[in-house]
């Protein structure tokens, strides 16, 4: 039989470093003597017992991150070994965190945040009771050593058994929600203090079921509670319908839209995102982001498109916190995600496995979270990204690879460490682990230098000092806890791993330091370098791992005092999340984000409202429940704050009305205990109220969303068909904001390359006024108005003759000056960023022609492809090539010229002059030549060059090109007087210049088939009427109305040759009259001066009526007066914006 070891009698107390060098201990962990020479103190009780290790000092794995945050880097070459001062790597603190077990050789200062003593500020985040938790684990590391553990004390030692004694699965068995394993906040709200809320919950939801039977006591909230029910499903069709509409919702969404902001918006983006997120999560090198930004606006076209979908995705995180990000671009930023996100699974390309392809995949990580898109599959998504940084070797520090640029390591270092952060925290909010360990690489930490200290040709740079800020510091002070947080992830998730509560113990302490530490690197640099908004994001991403930590081990300290420490950590780190450091951003950002910022947020609601009920029930059974308790009311105003913060998610787009529903009852349920009763009915009635408030704003929210459905929740009223408009004007892309508000698939096509933003000045007049108010885009017309305040005449000398103000009172006609005049390319892109999210645009394509067969029109376009939709709509223009082809050659195409009349358009650079002032100034020359300015800006004005001629060169000239125009049009003005030589001169430099021959579109028909015309391209009225902005909105209106009436149902195809019909019906009077009398031969032509005396009268009379005041423009000239009543459409209006 094999000899036992002889076993030591007596217990060793002294460390084996002091017995031997045979000196007296003095049992401290670690002693004294160890400290002084820096040695690793370890106990061991037996001879044969394993060693048991002392926790190093925090300040050694600071110390070991800062020595390689310290180092001279210098550009790897392969085969090279590490300077000797390169410091340690991620595996050094890795080899430091996990021979941590207790810290006790610090001696800090701080006040408790002890539960018992009902002082659970956030601010209070000190370490006064770090004592108290090491006693405690020197106490439970007794227990163990005696080979008693805490089971004798009546209590399960692990957190998988504590869940499973509380909740009932057992080790084998697994609990899905939604088909997805529970995380630790779902089990949090399976405790037993919510069992009422939770049962009355389910009595509301079953009381409108009569095979249930549920009873209630109190007399009327039987009602209470069907409405209640009602009202919980009517806002789950709400969700449901406005989940529709977002992109990974729906396969067949339109296209995202690629095209950013404006400039001025895009850079006050820019900006916002790297201040504030670029800071945090190093993705990108800086000055090298700019570069290729700048060059991107100056040459989109040649823009690749990862450097495009950085761009995009840069500009839409920032959004999330600017001002100017407003609901719209928050829209258009989910599209951009998705975009990203379908460009990532795209087939593999050398674009994509890059370092540039890498930071699309961050971005788009970080994005998806703020945004919610898929915020909360991010784990699944963070494989992807692992893998591929992997394969181009992110994973392996750059000294082993082949030799790079100094910029290229340092950029892999901090890309490899942002991804470990993403992979932790998506690990965390999963219950999933996180797939990496320190033994599966060994890249080293970042340097802590600034972006602008490198780049391509940099060899070497010095790192600053560990306690001095840079851009790469915040960076650094993450990986400062990643071992940490990433112990505690292997603990919590892995299958094989064990959660003692000693284990959640000392990670606690390790956490809690973090925190201190970060904190106090952030105050150092507070108002220079580091914001509120960087301390807050900082400390929630680290802080937050506490509730998971000791979310088991608090659900059971109600029975067992041993866990009352779990309850206290738990509490304090919920406080400090929903209550940090006041900073507007960062509040912003925890109301709209998803993901990892709101599972943060779930977690403080189960822990916060348990204990709110926990000492509810206590103060209940011991009878001091009516007494007025400092600590009960601080619980109720946190409580308070969540259902406030619960309410403002729900309006930025959140769709969990539970959250804000069981809050609401919660505090109706302690209420009810106060006051001595059941509080069966204020329970029922804090629930019907917390409904009424979510169902009103998601009401809202859906009649402002891109849903292709109405907001009628009790059934789809819209069989959606798809519609081709060709023409990107203002004609088409109005009739793609009603159709695409009724949920058809909209496709718009732009021969231009981008949207044809160009264009001179336009208004709107009457009926167009009332059309774009119920747009819902007036406010934003308004904001981009011409400040034009009136015409002015004048004669040769250029003497003011007459002058005719805008009527800014709101009633009767306009004037020449209407209180609605915008250039035409403000009007276009207001128009196109209300229907982009909702229609697809297709720039640089035009139909080549199309065949009508059955029910559909099979289209060929200019690129080649082909695709059949069930009506094309002809928006493009007087010259219309879809109204040609829809007549055929054997027919005319509708456009009658106004005998020899033509325009040309122009603007050029002019400053304005002292008391210039804005006005449109005409000039009557001779032989039926006008010459009007027009100035919409201090530094350009546009030029009006109109003539009746019967000039052969000019007709010739508009098929010879813009050059052969501008001299047949300087030829008829040579000799008109005024300033006509100043302006010729300058339209020969001018790059905008367009000619017109002057004309009106009549036509029998507007439609043939499924085939119609809009705008200019059906009846354009011509420019002397000054109605044809508002013929195109107001058809526009009229054919979507129609379109919505004769087509609400399944059989909506059928119904569409009555929509068609019926358009033209209704609105073939009101263009009747606005064409009325405009012809070439027309009596104003024959009356019309031409010689320097028949002008001089004229511009007499036109003084002496401008005298009067009376409006002889608008009522005898322009055709604002018709007499036709806008029709009302029930299905169009209400989806208004």
């Amino acid at each position: 039989m094999e000899r036992q070891p002889r076993r030591r009698r007596r217990p060793a107390l002294s460390c084996l470093e002091c017995r031997r060098r045979k000196i007296k201990c003095d049992r401290d962990d670690p002693c004294t003597h160890c400290v002084s020479a820096k040695i690793q103190c370890t106990y061991k009780t037996y001879r044969n017992d394993p060693e048991t290790r002392g926790l190093t000092p925090r300040s050694d794995a600071g110390r070991a991150l800062s020595n390689s945050a310290s180092r001279p880097a210098s550009p790897a070459v392969a085969g090279q070994g590490p300077p000797p001062n390169l410091g340690r790597s991620f595996q050094d603190i890795a080899d430091i965190a996990s021979a941590q077990t207790i810290r006790a050789d610090e001696r800090r200062t701080g006040t408790s945040n002890v539960v018992g003593t009902h002082n659970i500020s956030p601010q209070n985040r000190s370490s006064e009771a770090e004592p108290d938790l090491r006693d405690l684990l020197r106490r439970l590391r007794k227990l163990e050593q005696d080979s008693t553990g805490l089971n004798n004390l009546g209590s399960p030692e692990l957190a998988r058994h504590v869940l499973s004694s509380t909740h009932g699965p057992q080790d084998s068995q697994v609990v899905l929600k939604k088909t997805r394993l529970w995380k630790w906040s779902d089990w949090m709200g399976e405790s037993e203090e919510f069992e009422t809320v939770l049962a009355w919950f389910t009595a509301y939801i079953e009381a409108k079921d009569p095979a249930k039977e549920v009873s209630f006591q109190e007399a009327g909230t039987q009602a209470l509670a069907i409405e209640i029910g009602n009202l919980y499903e009517s806002c789950k069709v709400l969700a449901r319908r406005l989940k529709i509409c977002r992109p990974t919702r729906n396969i067949s969404s339109p296209s995202p839209s690629l095209m950013p902001p404006s400039r001025e918006v895009a850079d006050a983006m820019v900006s916002a995102y790297l201040n504030s997120f670029e800071l945090v999560h190093r993705i990108l090198h800086v000055p090298t982001f700019w570069a290729e930004y700048c060059e991107y606006w100056d040459h989109p076209e040649t823009t690749t498109m990862d450097v495009r979908l950085k761009i995009l995705l840069v500009i839409g995180m920032g959004s999330s916190l600017s001002e100017l990000g407003d609901a719209t671009l928050r829209q258009t930023a989910t599209h951009w995600v998705y975009a990203a996100q379908s460009w990532l699974s795209g087939p593999l390309e050398k674009d994509r496995l890059g370092l540039s392809g890498l930071q699309v995949h961050c971005l788009t990580m970080l994005a998806r979270q703020i945004f919610s898109v898929g915020g909360d599959l991010i784990w699944v998504s963070m494989g992807s990204l692992i893998h591929r940084a992997m394969q181009i070797g992110l994973h392996r520090d750059p000294k082993h690879l082949p030799r790079m640029s100094f910029l290229q390591a340092e950029l892999r270092r901090r890309l490899w460490a942002t991804i470990l952060e993403l992979a932790v925290q998506s690990s965390l909010d999963s219950a999933m682990p996180p797939r990496l360990s320190f033994d599966e690489f060994d890249t080293e930490t970042p340097s802590n230098i600034n972006d602008d200290e490198m780049d391509q040709s940099t060899e070497m740079a010095e790192p600053h000092p560990k306690d001095g800020f840079t851009d790469t510091s915040i960076q650094l002070l993450l990986l400062s806890s990643l071992p940490t947080r990433l112990k505690i992830l292997r603990l919590l998730n892995d299958l094989r791993s064990e959660l003692s509560y000693t284990d959640a113990l000392a990670l606690s302490d390790e956490i809690t330091t973090a925190c201190r530490e970060n904190m106090a690197f952030g105050k150092r640099f507070e108002g220079r370098e580091i914001t509120k908004f960087h301390r807050n994001l900082v400390d929630y991403l680290v802080r937050r791992f506490m509730l998971p930590l000791h979310c088991p081990f608090a659900s059971k300290a109600r029975s067992n005092p041993l866990f009352h420490y779990s309850i206290r950590a738990s509490l304090d780190a919920s406080m400090a999340i929903i209550s940090p450091e006041p900073d507007e951003k960062f509040s912003r950002l925890m109301a709209v984000s998803g993901g990892l910022f709101r599972e943060g947020f779930r977690y403080a609601i189960a822990t916060i409202s348990l204990e709110f009920l926990a000492v509810a029930k206590s103060q209940q059974l011991s009878g001091t429940i009516h007494r007025d308790d400092r600590y009960r009311t601080l619980l109720k105003s946190s409580v308070e704050d969540m259902i406030e913060m619960s309410a403002e998610r729900i309006r930025q787009g959140d769709t969990n009305i539970k959250g804000h529903m069981f809050l609401s009852m919660i505090v109706a349920q302690v209420k009810a205990m106060e006051e001595g009763h059941s509080g069966e009915q204020m329970i029922a009635q804090s629930a019907k109220n917390s409904l009424e408030f979510c169902h009103s704003v998601l009401q809202r929210r859906l009649e402002n969303a891109p849903s292709p459905w109405s907001t009628d929740t009790s059934t789809m009223t819209m069989a959606p068909m798809r519609i081709l408009i060709s023409g990107g004007g203002i004609a088409g892309t109005s009739l793609a904001f009603w159709l695409s508000k009724l949920g058809h698939d909209i496709t718009v096509v732009e021969w231009f390359p981008t949207l044809r933003a160009t264009g001179l000045q336009l208004d709107l007049r009457g009926h167009g006024i009332e059309v774009m108010k119920r747009m819902g885009l007036d406010q934003a017309f308004r904001a981009k108005s011409a400040p034009e305040q009136g015409l002015l005449i004048v004669d040769s000398s250029g003497q003011r003759r007459a002058y005719f103000p805008a009527n800014t009172s709101g009633k009767g006609l306009q004037s020449f000056t209407t209180e609605y005049e915008i250039m035409r390319g403000d009007l276009c892109r207001i128009i196109y960023d209300a229907t982009k999210n909702r229609a697809k645009y297709v720039f640089g394509t035009s139909v080549e022609k199309f065949e009508q067969m059955g029910n559909g029109v099979e289209v060929l376009f200019s690129n080649g492809e082909t695709d059949t939709f069930d009506l094309l709509v002809g928006a493009d223009g007087q010259g219309s090539r879809t109204r040609k082809m829809m007549l055929g050659a054997k027919q005319t195409d509708g456009f009658e010229p106004l005998g020899g009349s033509y325009a040309g358009y122009f603007t050029i650079p002019k400053p304005i002059q002292e008391g210039e002032g804005y006005n449109a100034t005409a000039y009557i020359g001779t032989n039926n030549r006008t010459i009007m300015t027009r100035r919409h800006s201090p530094d350009q004005t546009q030029i009006y060059l109109m003539c009746r001629t019967n000039s052969e060169e000019i007709k010739n000239a508009r098929r010879e090109g813009v050059e052969k125009q501008k001299e047949a049009i300087a030829k008829v003005f040579d000799g008109a007087g005024w300033e006509t030589k100043d302006i010729l001169e300058r339209m020969t430099k001018s790059t905008d210049f367009y000619c017109e021959h002057i004309g009106l579109v009549k036509m029998n028909g507007w439609s043939k088939g499924n085939v119609t015309l809009v705008g200019d391209a059906a009846y354009c009225p011509s420019v002397m009427t000054g109605m044809g902005t508002t013929s195109a909105v107001v058809g526009a209106y009229v054919l979507a109305g129609e379109i919505s009436k004769h087509c609400g149902n399944k059989d909506s195809k059928d119904g569409l040759g009555k929509a068609l019909r019926a358009y033209e019906q209704k609105f073939r009077p009101f263009m009747d009259q606005v064409q009325h009398g405009i012809s070439g031969d027309a009596f104003i032509w024959k009356i019309w001066p031409t010689t320097p005396f028949g002008i001089g009268i004229l511009n007499f009379l036109l003084g002496l009526v401008s005298l009067l005041r009376l409006n002889v423009l608008g009522e005898w000239l322009l055709k604002e007066n018709v007499k036709w009543e806008l029709p009302e459409y029930e299905e169009v209006g209400s989806m208004r914006l």
